[in-house]
């Protein structure tokens, strides 16, 4: 221990500083012949480690923590990653689509995902890269119109009139690559992509590494989804895999087989379950929807949703726990004019890829169909509640309150041993006879980050406790005390 010197009015002139009080006291009250001093400090810290060491933000996979001052920090969580690693520090994921410096493949991003395309359809060239670490696919559109210009759009590039009636469109969205085909009159009745070069990629399964592309699906607004499969086969030593529409004119339509990149394909992050259509799973959609469309209670819609905390230190102390979620799309007719839209914990373990009304995993039902049996498939009460109605507000809405807090809190220090989430409804909404009530927000695979859903937690730090100990210092008769300080 170095001490500094001090300086006793009385004693110790010569000396820079002087002593405290605490020691002046002690000087005056033993005998010069032998001192012993004795002082035990205990100091709770103003500032714990964590405020000296951590930078304002800390960003991290799934969110960031900023600082909000002494012991306090807010750290805000989204269901997918929105921020990469890169030469060691963290980046946030914009997505947005620029010069690559490759004549062959001359638009991409490099972040969580490596992404690169030709800047027009030309040929039976590979005109696609997707990739993370050693794993990668080069693909090759077949069929289209040459040379077909491609329009790049912040994180999309289009190919108008790729084909005679369909438009070719790739959205990067961080954790996967959506592929759009916009199908209009007169539009092909199949579309075929061969797979050129690869690095661990299984036809059988298609997956290569973290990657899986998925089943192609046929969407319109308002409409039931058409699932479809992909034909594989095998020309000149190379994998193509081939779409076929159902016969007819799907004008309007688009078809979607998208590359995603999923890691842990049951883990649990957000979907929406319906009930007319039972046993959808809506995994990669990028809408979160509640209500009723339909009306008359039979088609009702209800969102899963989950966020992982172990971030936040489990000593720590939750203060505030807001969900917000982006609000797009909503409507409602002349008989219903708000609804009271309320979060239940989830109390089973439900997999994102496999959720849909009648069960929460494959083969694995709910007790009651759509998460419906207080007590078993959720909570029995709220944890909280927001009203909205059928105007939507075009941005986050959010939900907060005691019991969100307190159910954030038990998450993060482990009294509550198992994290599924919550599940959001709107129970009068779904049962207004002939009218509708529905609400549509953006999903964790929405493609913008900044429009994801997310939870924001406001919490402390314990306090550090310093302990300097005990202090004991014997001087022998005649010692100079000047020496000692």
């Amino acid at each position: 221990m170095v001490s500094t010197p001090c300086r006793d009015r009385a004693d110790h002139r010569s000396l820079a500083t002087p002593c405290p009080a605490f020691l002046r006291t002690a000087v005056k009250a033993v005998p010069t012949q032998a001192l012993i001093l004795a002082a035990t400090i205990l100091l709770a810290s103003l500032t714990p480690a964590l405020v000296q060491s951590q930078p304002s933000i800390t960003r991290f996979e799934n969110g960031q923590t900023e600082s909000l001052g002494g012991r306090t920090y807010r750290t805000t969580l989204h269901a997918r990653p929105v921020n990469y690693l890169k030469n060691g520090t963290w980046q946030p994921i914009t997505n947005a689509l620029g010069s690559t410096g490759d004549p062959a493949m001359s638009v991409g991003v490099d972040e969580l995902i490596q992404f690169r395309i030709a800047d027009q359809l030309a040929g039976q060239s590979p005109v696609l890269h997707i990739g993370r670490g050693a794993t990668h696919i080069k693909v090759a559109v077949l069929g289209t119109n040459t040379p077909t210009p491609g329009v790049v759009s912040g994180q999309s590039i289009r190919f108008n009139e790729a084909w005679n009636g369909a438009d070719l469109e790739y959205v990067v969205g961080g954790h996967f690559v959506k592929e759009s085909i916009y199908l209009k009159a007169g539009h092909p009745a199949s579309f075929s992509f061969r797979i050129e070069s690869h690095a661990g990629f299984d036809p059988a399964t298609l997956v290569f590494g973290e990657f899986r592309i998925l089943p192609p699906v046929l969407t319109k607004p308002g409409e039931a989804p058409v699932s479809l499969s992909w034909a594989t086969s095998t020309v000149g030593g190379k994998t193509v895999l081939t779409a076929t529409l159902p016969a007819g004119d799907w004008s309007g339509w688009v078809l979607d087989p998208t590359t995603i990149l999923q890691p842990d394909a049951t883990a649990g992050l957000d979907t929406w379950i319906n009930q007319g259509n039972s046993s959808d799973n809506h995994e990669t959609d990028t809408k979160l929807e509640i209500g009723d469309q339909d009306g008359a209670g039979s088609n009702a819609s209800r969102v899963l949703i989950e966020f992982d905390v172990s971030s936040i230190p489990s000593s720590d102390t939750v203060t505030s726990a807001t969900l917000s979620l982006y609000e797009y799309d909503a409507a409602d007719t002349a008989s219903v004019s708000s609804w009271a839209a309320g979060l239940r914990r989830v109390l089973v373990d439900w997999a994102e890829a496999q959720a849909t009304w009648d069960d929460y995993s494959t083969s694995n039902a709910w007790t009651t169909g759509g998460a419906g049996s207080d007590g078993n498939d959720r909570s029995a009460s709220d944890s909280a509640s927001l009203t909205l109605d059928g105007t939507a507000a075009g941005a986050f809405v959010a939900w907060t309150g005691a019991t969100l807090d307190d159910d954030v809190q038990k998450l993060v220090d482990g009294t509550y041993s198992n994290n599924y989430g919550w599940l959001l409804q709107a129970p009068t909404a779904e049962n207004q006879g002939s009218s509708t009530a529905w609400n549509f927000f953006r999903s964790s695979d929405y493609a913008t980050a900044g429009d994801r859903p997310k939870l924001v937690v406001v919490h402390s730090a314990v306090a550090a406790v310093r302990a300097f100990g005990v202090i004991i210092y014997s001087i022998p008769a005649g010692f100079p005390l000047g020496g000692l300080w």
